[in-house]
């Protein structure tokens, strides 16, 4: 629900807005309600994306009360009340790419259209609102002189026609590639905080490239290639290997939408140019920031090459994603360093150190057997790749199928092997690993002094990041009208850097002790182990891949983890308890 807009004397637009105040005219058939704890999600989750500086719209308040609406969070048939909640959130505009969608022609396939097909009158209007209102700088360095004006002067918006005309077209294609070039900026800034969206589709896109709708979201525990944060994901559309992709994908559908305002231009070009060139820069200077390195050093042209075997080795050895970055700063540039590919002794010491610390604080065996075993039984696998060839239902699944069959063989390697003999693999791979990086280092000794380096890994690494766990802990509290720890939580999330040593870094008492009262549980974050045995059954089989997004573990991983994780959450940059196994995030708001 809108409330309405403010320009301020610099000519920057705000648009403030309360989500969960009821039914408006565009509810359709839902209540328009949202509830205490996807309210107190999204109202966190925006405050830390922004103070990791990471592209986001705003939260002002969350205001709660007494009135209650059912939500079946896992649609298992077991709805509860819950506590109704608005939050005011705030952004120069919340126009998305699935606004420009609503003048889709009927789609031959689902035989669905969007609610004005083909009013292109509207669409160029929107288009130049866009343009005019948020790209003004764009549009006034490349607009042709003399265009008539796109809306009348007592409008406020001073600006020309550019949509849907040949004089136009080429301005409104260079706002379209700054939109992608936003867009891969922003998917970049996830990647490098670890922080999985959950649905990316068109309508969770910003037109201005930021981090919007806050649902089933996740910052990652132990990085995994595919960890999905949103239970209903079952495909596995938006895990964090895919993210780009997805974002990608959806700014293709941009390009579809605003085609018929960009007459005689080729867009589907600027996805490659504009797109994938930003992503790539981005994401490769976020890793340099990450690893402390720069671009001009000696071994710069590997860089990119170096971080993505780091992500292979946490995702092999089940390291955890923050806390491994924050390790790595303590491999300093070396004092003495040898030739070629062999190590001093003051590097290998060095290599050695920080191999063990954080081989100390990787996933157990069993948290890490629990995480990658497939979802479909080996011998179902194996009968289903025999028929699918012959069956044109099947034969759609083949690549899914074959992906199975793969987890099954590094799954059973994984199996195979004695717990003493994966924690030497795990600290063999994570030797190699720092020895190539020890090697690089050498090129930044002649670039930059060991504490310049590590104070920009220290702003590039953040110490406490919204773990699921910690949002739970402040949740369930709240629930039970203590925002103490919401507040204490937001304080802490809003210094993700520990530059304010007068900032909290335990979880307040009041937290603790509803850890110990077994009362961590409910919303959409929810513990299933009191489920009876078949609806338990059914939640794991619909969850499908969410077993991976729980981040640590799941329930069956509960009790033999038990002896590795603490039992109760007292630090916000510890270890992730036992009891954040029985996590599960779902869309339900």
């Amino acid at each position: 629900m809108t409330l309405g807009e403010v320009v301020n004397d610099a000519g920057e637009r705000y648009e403030l807005q309360l989500k969960g105040a009821g039914k408006t005219p565009y509810s359709r058939t839902a209540d328009g309600r949202k509830v205490l704890r996807s309210s107190l999600r999204e109202f966190l989750c925006s405050e830390a994306m922004h103070s990791l500086g990471v592209p986001t719209t705003r939260a002002g308040s969350v205001v709660t009360s007494d009135s209650t609406i059912v939500r079946d969070v896992f649609y298992t048939g077991r709805p509860e009340a819950e506590q109704c909640s608005v939050i005011t959130r705030m952004a120069p505009t919340f126009l998305r790419f699935g606004s420009f969608e609503i003048f889709k022609a009927k789609d031959p396939t689902t035989g669905r259209a969007g609610p004005s097909p083909g009013n292109l009158d509207l669409l160029n209007r929107m288009v130049d609102y866009t343009c005019n209102a948020f790209f003004k700088d764009i549009v006034d360095s490349h607009a042709p002189k003399g265009l008539p004006l796109a809306f009348p002067e007592e409008d406020g918006l001073p600006g020309p026609k550019l949509a849907g005309t040949e004089a136009g077209a080429t301005t409104v294609f260079e706002v379209y590639k700054e939109v992608l070039r936003r867009t891969a900026r922003m998917v970049a800034k996830w990647q490098m905080v670890g922080w999985c969206h959950g649905v990316l589709n068109t309508d969770n896109m910003s037109i201005l490239g930021l981090t919007l709708d806050y649902g089933p979201f996740a910052f990652m525990d132990r990085f995994d290639w595919d960890f999905i944060c949103n239970t209903s994901d079952d495909s596995g559309r938006y895990t964090y290997r895919r993210q780009p992709e997805m974002c990608r994908w959806n700014c293709k559908q941009l390009g579809v939408a605003w085609s018929p305002a960009m007459p005689g231009v080729e867009w589907e070009a600027a996805l490659e140019t504009a797109f994938d060139d930003e992503f790539a820069l981005a994401h490769l200077e976020g890793a340099r920031a990450k690893l402390g390195l720069s671009a001009d050093a000696d071994g710069a042209s590997g860089d990119a090459e170096l971080f993505e075997s780091l992500l292979d080795t946490m995702a092999a050895t089940g390291a955890d994603f923050t806390r491994t970055f924050r390790t790595l700063m303590d491999l300093g540039l070396p004092a003495e360093a040898a030739v070629g590919d062999d190590l001093s002794e003051a590097e290998a010491a060095a290599v050695e150190r920080v191999a063990a610390a954080l081989s100390a604080s990787l996933a157990s065996r069993e948290d890490l057997l629990t995480a990658i075993r497939p979802r479909i039984e080996e011998e179902r696998v194996n009968m289903l790749l025999q028929l699918a060839p012959m069956d044109s239902r099947l034969r759609p699944h083949i690549p899914l199928l074959e992906k199975e069959a793969e987890a099954w063989v590094s799954y059973n390697r994984e199996t195979s092997l004695s717990p003493e003999a994966k924690a030497a693999e795990n600290k063999e791979r994570w030797l190699a690993w720092l020895r190539r990086f020890a090697i690089r280092l050498r090129g930044e000794a002649k670039a930059a002094a060991q504490s310049d380096r590590v104070e920009s890994m220290r702003l590039a690494n953040p110490k406490f990041v919204l773990r699921n766990y910690l949002c739970q802990v402040a949740i369930r509290a709240a629930e039970d009208g203590d925002f103490s720890e919401a507040r204490r939580l937001l304080a802490r999330v809003q210094d993700p850097f520990d530059l304010d040593k007068a900032i909290p870094s335990t979880i307040g008492d009041a937290g603790v002790e509803l850890q110990k009262s077994g009362k961590v549980r409910g919303g959409n974050l929810v513990d299933m182990s009191d489920a009876p045995p078949a609806e338990a059954k059914s939640a794991s089989a619909a969850a499908g891949a969410a077993a991976k997004g729980a981040g640590s573990c799941n329930v069956a991983a509960a009790a033999s983890d038990a002896a590795m994780a603490p039992a109760f959450a007292t630090s916000y940059d510890g270890m992730p308890p036992k009891w954040a196994c029985k996590l599960r995030v779902s869309c339900s708001s």
